[in-house]
């Protein structure tokens, strides 16, 4: 229960505390967006996420990585519900990574010969960025109402000196962007512009800034603890879906990668920008799940088809045939996770693709359809483990 309290309730509360310090200070508190980092790829299910925006949603993409034609931003741009935009133009991890494609305006670059071109003033990477600019200040001209930002490079490497001369590409042609400065964790900023960071580690985020799960998979981490860290800062929630990216395997070029979201994984990420109702107290259950045990919302996906992937896997010393799920309000029967065999540790898994079939989001609805509360508990045997919200990953996290 302590634990419980540690890493659920009070990262839940804090959030709770710093929105309401900046209703009561007559400002609302910074959204919480979605890292769309792949969206202009072809393969990206721009046509079954429109439907599924919310009121007032923010997001942010990658230019030219995926694909160069704005196609996708505006089918977004035109369901009328975008507040805030950001764009990032260069592809600062596969710099670091030595991957770019042939089509990207630095391939081969090592990251000192970029920093380089750019503390001399850009060069032929200067007219590609502000090409680019140009363009979506333009495209963005079509959408007055959406506050837009830049971001010169995705997690930079960067001078200070270096930075700067791309921050003046995107002051000189687009004025009306907030310019959004993304070092990699390690690099200083310049300090002059507003701040992004990237991962669930980051703290200490003064305003103007933003906070991004970029590098750490939402339905692997622990997103309460995310959305209280850094309250001044607006946050993204990313997950390798937005990359077109199964979790393990070779390198993929971003615009040979056919993996496509689910509409209920969509559903999730868009569900995790929201606040967590209340928990129902139960009886008789633990109040939380601790290791050994965890409830995995969305097993690994290897991209075989297995029914198993990115649906519920509880993973526990308990050994039968399967654990059951119940709504946390009046213990009525949502389904069965199965048997599949034994883990590491003593441990043995049961999955919701060989039992009820059900995402995690989809136990949540049914759980709140049966009894109004989307909370539910696993019991094996005898012994009750929850309540829990299903869509999330509770146990530990990476």
């Amino acid at each position: 229960m302590r634990d419980f309290f540690r890493w659920f309730l009070v990262p839940f509360l804090i959030g709770c505390i710093l929105g309401f310090t900046k209703a009561s200070e007559g400002q609302e508190p910074p959204p919480v967006c979605q890292d769309i980092i792949g969206l202009l790829s072809e393969k990206f299910p721009v046509d079954d996420l429109v439907p599924l925006l919310p009121e007032k949603f923010c997001g942010s993409h990658l230019d030219w990585t995926f694909a160069t034609r704005l196609t996708n931003l505006k089918k977004i741009l035109d369901s009328g519900k975008v507040t805030d935009w950001q764009v990032d133009f260069f592809n600062g991890p596969c710099i670091r990574g030595g991957n770019c494609g042939r089509y990207e305006p630095y391939f081969g670059m090592t990251i000192a010969a970029f920093n380089a071109m750019w503390e001399s003033g850009g060069g032929k990477l200067r007219r590609h960025l502000r090409d680019r600019v140009r363009l979506y200040c333009d495209f963005f001209a079509n959408y007055p109402n959406v506050a837009i930002e830049f971001s010169p490079t995705l997690e930079h490497n960067l001078s200070s000196r270096a930075f700067r001369k791309q921050a003046a590409v995107i002051a000189q042609h687009c004025p009306r962007a907030v310019i959004v400065e993304n070092p990699v964790g390690g690099v200083r900023s310049s300090g002059a512009f507003k701040i992004e960071r990237h991962g669930t580690a980051v703290r200490g985020l003064k305003a103007p800034c933003s906070v991004s799960l970029d590098g750490n998979d939402a339905f692997d981490s622990n997103i309460p603890a995310f959305l209280a860290s850094n309250g001044e800062c607006r946050h993204y929630i990313w997950g390798l879906v937005y990359n077109l990216r199964l979790g393990d395997g070779p390198f993929i070029d971003p615009r040979k990668r056919k993996r496509v979201a689910t509409t209920e994984q969509l559903r999730t990420l868009l569900r995790y920008a929201e606040p967590l109702p209340y928990s129902p107290l139960i009886d008789g259950c633990t109040g939380g799940i601790l290791p050994p045990r965890l409830f995995k919302t969305s097993a690994e996906d290897k991209g075989t088809g297995d029914i198993r992937a990115n649906k519920p896997l509880w993973i526990t010393p308990f050994h039968g045939e399967a654990v059951n799920a119940f709504t946390a309000v009046g213990a009525l029967p949502i389904g069965a996770l199965e048997y599949y065999g034994p883990f590491e540790g003593g441990t043995f898994r049961y999955y919701s693709g060989l039992g009820v079939n059900l995402y995690g989001i989809e136990m949540a609805e049914k759980a709140e359809k049966l009894s109004g509360s989307p909370y539910v508990v696993l019991k094996e045997g005898g012994r009750c483990f929850g309540p829990f919200h299903p869509a999330y990953r509770h146990g530990s996290f990476r």
